[in-house]
């Protein structure tokens, strides 16, 4: 299965994944304190970086967009399909009312073309189709 440019590896529930999340400020000594192990659906195991703005977004602010309120159901964890060799990550996804997954995105809340920062207190859960309907707002 794919979507959009991401090969999926397999789907987790979100408290296979919030648990496991390690702050993006934590300094981390070694690699394999930010990191853990899925298996995807072939059996194959896959390192994945847990420290992440985006995941911490997530589960700081809540799944669910701060706009249309549509929350996210499962992570999926894929793999870029134009960098074979790149590491695989998670991607949270909602259901849309048709039935289809909808990418729940990290948001910045003031747009860095806006002078915003990369900071937690600037970042927001937002749906793909609320994102773009934003854009630099």
């Amino acid at each position: 299965m794919k979507r959009q440019n991401y090969t999926v590896l397999g789907t987790f529930k979100v408290n296979e994944v919030f648990p496991f999340l390690v702050d993006p400020l934590k300094r981390c000594s070694t690699r394999t304190e930010r990191r853990r192990n899925y298996t995807d659906k072939h059996g194959q195991i896959h390192s994945v970086n847990m420290q992440s703005h985006r995941l911490w977004t997530f589960f700081v602010n809540g799944i669910s967009c701060v706009s249309c309120g549509i929350t996210g159901e499962f992570f999926s964890l894929e793999k870029d399909v134009g960098n074979k060799d790149g590491p695989p990550h998670f991607n949270l996804y909602a259901i849309d009312d048709t039935g289809q997954p909808l990418l729940m995105t990290k948001d910045h809340i003031i747009p860095v073309s806006k002078g915003g920062r990369n900071t937690q207190s600037n970042f927001q859960t937002m749906c793909t189709t609320c994102n773009a309907m934003k854009g630099d707002k």
